[in-house]
């Protein structure tokens, strides 16, 4: 590895970061004994560590506030083979947000007053893909569906969207996906400037990396601002709540 280089043309979020980046190792996962057969995979593993830890990670934010970087685009389960807690140690934790489009309609008013409720109750009770496509469909394609009428789709998902939430789908169209990302991306900066000068922290699209020690007071700031994460459901009633950040 090379001596680390700085960021001095990055943006406040692009820095926070890079400096996190820089601090990774490889875990545990991967000291025992990592199993991976892809030299093309393993290329791309060790290109972005290096790249993390040199400090010369190429950054871009596009119009949505979505940061793509190193590890935007490294396959997940490879994840688990980089750690914020120095060589050996625990593979770094990914708080994300649970069912985060339906979630980001919801807390930015675009759902119905009316349907509110319905809606918020299906997010909460971990049903919400489920309910509106057909009983046999995988989750993964239930909520591809889904999403892809949030972003202008005019299939058969919506007809069940519709079928349910009339009055919300009205105002759903092809620029209502945009909304949802930089509505994403808002509460993604703000936790990450929240955080970075208490641990490391870094942003994916929807989600947030850090060392499991610390994952307790991302899911605790999530919580509070009514967002569900993978690890710990909120109220309904915080989840019904507008978000102000």
């Amino acid at each position: 590895l090379e001596e680390p280089q700085g960021y001095p043309n990055a943006t406040l979020e692009e820095a926070i970061i890079g400096k996190s980046l820089q601090a990774i190792e490889l875990s545990s996962e991967f000291t025992k004994g990592w199993r991976v057969r892809s030299q093309y995979d393993i290329e791309n593993f060790y290109r972005a560590y290096r790249l993390a830890k040199e400090g010369k990670v190429r950054f871009t934010t596009d119009e949505q506030g979505r940061i793509y970087h190193c590890l935007t685009n490294l396959k997940k389960n490879y994840r688990k083979y980089l750690s914020f807690d120095g060589h050996g140690g625990e593979p770094m934790a990914e708080v994300d947000i649970k069912t985060s489009n339906p979630v980001m309609l919801l807390k930015g008013g675009f759902v119905h007053p009316e349907e509110k409720e319905l809606w918020a109750t299906w997010i909460h009770q971990g049903v919400f893909y489920e309910k509106l496509t057909s009983k046999n469909t995988h989750r993964n394609s239930a909520k591809r569906y889904i999403n892809a009428v949030f972003n202008g789709s005019d299939g058969k998902a919506r007809e069940h969207i519709a079928h349910y939430f009339p009055l919300t789908i009205k105002g759903i169209n092809k620029s209502t996906g945009l909304e949802l990302m930089k509505m994403e991306s808002s509460i993604m900066n703000t936790a990450l400037i929240k955080f970075k000068n208490d641990f490391n922290v870094v942003r994916l699209h929807d989600a947030i990396l850090c060392s499991p020690k610390d994952a307790p007071l991302v899911v605790g700031y999530f919580n509070y601002i009514g967002l569900p994460t993978n690890y710990l459901k909120c109220s309904l009633e915080a989840l019904i709540e507008p978000l102000e950040l």
